[in-house]
C-alpha cells in the first residue's frame, strides 16, 4: 500500500511539474498554492500503539505540545488508562489527528 501511495504521490508531483511548466510565473504560484492547500486537506491519523505503562499516552500529550496535566490532554497515570480508543486533533494542523490506544499486555487487552 505504501508503494502505492508514493506511487501516486510521483505521479501527481510529475503532473504538476508539466502543467506549471507550460505557465507564467503568477499562474506557477497560484498552482502551486492552490496545490499545497489541497494537501491540508488531506486527514492524517497516526495511531500510538504498545505496552501499557510505556508512555503512549505522554507522547500523544507531547505531540500536541501539552503537557500530562493540561485541560484537554490524554490522560495518564501508573496503571492502565487507556480503556478505548481516544482521538486527538493536532493543535495547529485540524487533518491530523493522534490515536492514544489501550495498552497490550494487561487482563482487558492480552497479547496475541
Amino acid at each position: 500500500m505504501l508503494d502505492e501511495s508514493c506511487a501516486t504521490i510521483e505521479e501527481e508531483l510529475k503532473e504538476l511539474q508539466e502543467t506549471i511548466s507550460n505557465q507564467d510565473i503568477q499562474s506557477r504560484q497560484t498552482t502551486i498554492k492552490d496545490y499545497l492547500k489541497q494537501q491540508d486537506l488531506i486527514e492524517l491519523n497516526i495511531g500510538v500503539t504498545g505496552e501499557s505503562g510505556s508512555g503512549k499516552s505522554t507522547f500523544v500529550n507531547a505531540f500536541r505540545g501539552l503537557g500530562d496535566e493540561e485541560e484537554g490532554s490524554a490522560k495518564i497515570d501508573v496503571v492502565e488508562t487507556t480503556m478505548k480508543p481516544e482521538v486527538y486533533a493536532h493543535p495547529k494542523y485540524n487533518n491530523v489527528k493522534k490515536w492514544d490506544l489501550p495498552g497490550i499486555g494487561t487482563p482487558y487487552f492480552k497479547s496475541p
